[in-house]
């Protein structure tokens, strides 16, 4: 019997959009894989090591002795980021809180931001433009540092340059998606950090009062029918600050003097601003920086050029920036990496101008020898990769890339870095000795520790041990220990696999320690001798130590070194 074959049934209209808009999709979106995926890489590169220190504490202070209530109506002495620590204090009450469920809401942002703001380019200029943008932000040193850093300053950028880009599409398109893209990000960005608020909520209110004169004076601009742009920003303003309000009220009715405590205390001067522009782009190189203002210059000229508009926009988001940290002064911007952090948007338009030179001048020689441009972006990249702290910082093993000392490259010199001048004067020579042996063969617990940077030389020790590195803390708990940058035990809570008591044996054991660190005198050894007395707790530890593990395998006049490992492979402490 002959079979006859089934014809089969067209594809539906529905169908074949639906093929269409997932070729276009792809055709939009292949070319940035490539810097999405370097990008992620350099973000989560050693990240399970990372060992929270100093800011990132802040949270953690108030998770440990805080209600839910009061965390949600204080800032905090230094703004522990009120929705990031709700988040965090929720994750200790039910999963518990480790190194990776705090950094992971920054990190997400930060590798969608390597999405998200190519995405916005591109609707802005040009697909070349944007592809350019996303390599430079994929191996931007500061948005990769903010991304790997347990505090809100990604998110805060991210909600920045969504917000301010929306409005610039409202304001070009009239769409109401803008609109409500607008009120979240300028809702949402003071919430997560105050200091963004005055370059959220400034454009619309000034775009107002320039839109309504300029109604007045061009009665017939706006279409017949059409509401008032004036209008439409005023209302937009309206919902803003209902929201902002709505969120920020009640932090700021019951704990304004945490904020103003943190204004009119410093100065930004030009040599601060200059290493903060070396900080945003990643490089000190004068030859770089020269060609780095030749780039910005033709990137702002071809911008104008194209698209006047968007230039203007640009510009005037860049001086007011610069205007808000003159006015409000926040704490300590005489040094370069505040300014950097509280003047965190101007880096993608830094780069936006900067992608903008360089697809202007690849033009130009792609007329005579077209890979010629795509030698030339390459070559940007990798000069400025190798002047750039990216290689000095990332070297393994390396548990403390947050440190503040890479956060103050691009001059590690102790005139310009404090943090340079915690590198002990006398080291003992046990570090020497680990040195000599394969790099990471060994996981070293370091006790005692004092969690705010200018008092943590650890990373200097690190240089010349070439071990992975732990935290043992020594305290016996109380309000002393959660302030003194250590956690009240026990506290199931608290998951941290980077830090434990030192005299949790069992704790040492499941974080793979072999070998521990006392410091008899830490105050000594890093020449701070007001910090908090600790040596009590220490000798205890050791006595406690010596009953356990036998004999130290080490011992000088400055710390005493047990072994950990053996006794941990023969079952003790399990």
């Amino acid at each position: 019997m002959k079979r006859t074959k089934t014809a089969t049934p067209p594809a539906s209209m529905a169908q074949r959009r639906g093929r269409a808009q997932l070729a276009e999709l792809w055709r939009g979106w292949w070319p940035f894989l490539p810097a999405l995926l370097v990008g992620t890489l350099l973000r989560v590169y050693q990240l399970g090591d990372q060992i929270l220190a100093d800011d990132e504490w802040h949270a953690i202070h108030a998770c440990a002795g805080a209600s839910y209530g009061y965390i949600a109506t204080h800032f905090g002495s230094a703004d522990y980021s009120i929705p990031l620590t709700l988040l965090y204090k929720l994750a200790a009450d039910t999963v518990g809180l480790s190194e990776w469920v705090m950094r992971a809401p920054v990190l997400a942002v930060g590798v969608l931001s390597l999405l998200s703001f190519p995405w916005l380019v591109q609707r802005l200029c040009d697909r070349t433009t944007a592809f350019l943008f996303g390599w430079l932000l994929a191996l931007s040193p500061m948005h990769i540092y903010f991304s790997r850093y347990a505090r809100p300053y990604v998110i805060s950028l991210f909600l920045v340059f969504h917000g301010l880009l929306a409005l610039y599409l409202f304001w070009q398109t009239r769409e109401a998606r803008y609109k409500k893209l607008y009120v979240a990000c300028a809702v949402l960005g003071p919430y997560f950090h105050l200091s963004v608020l005055p370059i959220l909520l400034a454009p619309p209110c000034v775009g107002v009062a320039l839109q309504w004169l300029y109604e007045r004076r061009q009665p017939g601009s706006q279409p017949a029918g059409a509401p008032s742009l004036a209008r439409e920003l005023l209302q937009l303003c309206g919902w803003t600050f209902a929201g902002c309000a709505l969120l920020l009220g009640p932090p700021l009715l019951g704990n304004l003097s945490a904020l103003t405590e943190k204004t009119h205390q410093g100065t930004l001067n030009a040599a601060s601003f200059a290493q903060a522009l070396q900080l945003w782009v990643g490089f000190r190189s004068a030859p770089l920086l020269a060609g780095l203002w030749v780039l910005l210059a033709v990137g702002a000229a071809g911008l104008w050029r194209r698209q006047r508009r968007l230039a203007g926009f640009v510009a005037a988001v860049a001086v007011w920036q610069l205007l808000v940290l003159l006015i409000t002064r926040p704490t300590a911007l005489e040094f370069p990496i505040v300014v950097a952090r509280y003047g965190l948007a101007l880096l993608p338009l830094l780069l936006l101008l900067t992608a903008a030179g360089l697809r202007t001048l690849g033009a130009q020689v792609g007329r005579f020898f077209r890979p010629a441009a795509l030698v030339l972006f390459a070559a940007w990249l990798l000069v400025s990769l190798q002047q750039g702290p990216l290689r000095r910082t990332y070297y393994a093993p390396n548990s403390w890339t947050n440190h503040a000392l890479f956060q103050y490259y691009p001059d590690l010199s102790a005139q310009h870095n404090p943090y340079a001048q915690l590198a002990p004067a006398r080291l003992s020579a046990y570090y020497a000795q680990l040195g000599r042996l394969p790099a990471g063969s060994l996981r070293v617990l370091e006790a005692p520790w004092y969690y705010q940077w200018d008092f943590n030389a650890y990373p200097f020790y690190q240089q010349v041990s070439h071990q992975g590195m732990a935290i043992g803390f020594v305290r016996r708990g109380g309000e002393s220990a959660a302030e003194g940058g250590e956690l009240t035990r026990p506290d199931p809570r608290f998951r941290f696999f980077n830090q434990v008591y030192a005299g949790d044996v069992a704790g040492l054991c499941a974080r793979g320690i072999d070998q521990v660190i006392f410091h008899k005198d830490l105050r000594a050894e890093l020449g701070h001798p007001s910090l908090p007395n600790l040596d009590a707790e220490v000798a205890a530890l050791i006595q406690t130590y010596a009953t356990t593990y036998g004999p130290p395998l080490f011992t000088d006049e400055q710390i005493v070194v047990f072994d950990v490992a053996s006794r941990c492979q023969a079952g003790q402490g399990r």
